[in-house]
């Protein structure tokens, strides 16, 4: 079977045709351990002591009026939903929203891929993002009034839409880091209600130094050239897997992811 270049193959947890990416592992791997990751299908949640509704292994970092939960559908998935006042926000970040496990590095790729549909229930009304960022807890990822990143999520690597804006309406992918960032049009709009994979594969091949990383981006796991990320803006620190959503106007929005994975060698 042939397999598309530069994606995890959600069966086998690898990629192919790419001489440097023949012998990535499958993730962890019994008695090898070359990889480490997640692939969380969201199937269940538990009630934390604040009787908020937490998936395990993620924190539910909800500044405002929320609600998490998880459809009664085949696959399962997590939703995140807003209230319906304007700036209203939702996020949750894979670990306590401290500290992060995958650190972009020469030689230790990284494969990232989500299943994600949003309920678009209002015009230019909907900021959503969701990749891997340096955890922020107790900050809003997104910014009021569509304006874009907070500072405190400087770092990231990460599939965005805002309500305003020249990308108002479609979707961008960001690399930032240290605040050097680099925003990338795809020229894909946003579809309301329907699922698409989502994915990029960070990865350097100079042990060295001396070649720059570079940061590949997938819908529908198919390359988009427009999304490749500069060097400069790719963060070399901690990052965690998170979701967010913001809405951008007096309309109840809602996200549901079905699945995150993320990979990285060791």
């Amino acid at each position: 079977m042939t397999k598309r270049i530069g994606y995890l193959d959600a069966q086998r947890l690898r990629v192919g045709n790419v001489p440097n990416w023949d012998q990535v592992p499958a993730l962890l791997t019994p008695g090898t351990m070359e990889a480490f990751g997640i692939y969380e299908q969201f199937t269940r949640y538990l009630l934390a002591d604040n009787a908020v509704p937490t998936v395990p292994g993620w924190t539910n970092d909800t500044p405002t009026a929320t609600v998490l939960s998880i459809p009664n559908v085949v696959g399962g998935g997590v939703v995140l939903t807003c209230a319906g006042n304007d700036n209203n926000q939702a996020q949750i970040f894979r670990g306590d929203g401290v500290g992060g496990a995958y650190w972009p590095e020469m030689t230790k790729d990284i494969w990232y891929e989500a299943r994600v549909k949003q309920s678009i229930l209002g015009v230019n009304t909907l900021n959503m993002a969701f990749g891997l960022v340096n955890p922020c807890l107790g900050t809003e990822i997104l910014d009021d009034d569509g304006v874009g990143w907070n500072a405190a999520a400087n770092n990231h690597l990460a599939f965005y839409t805002l309500d305003t804006g020249a990308g108002a309406n479609a979707w961008s992918f960001s690399g930032d880091k240290g605040g050097v960032t680099d925003n990338n049009a795809l020229t894909v709009d946003l579809v309301s209600d329907v699922f698409h994979y989502y994915g990029f594969h960070v990865y350097g091949t100079d042990p060295t130094g001396l070649l720059p990383m570079q940061c590949d981006v997938f819908y529908d796991r198919a390359i988009v050239a427009a999304g490749q990320v500069l060097a400069a803006s790719i963060p070399v620190t901690g990052l965690t897997p998170f979701l967010c959503i913001k809405t951008g106007g007096n309309t109840v929005e809602s996200v549901t992811m079905q699945y995150n994975m993320c990979v990285q060698l060791r």
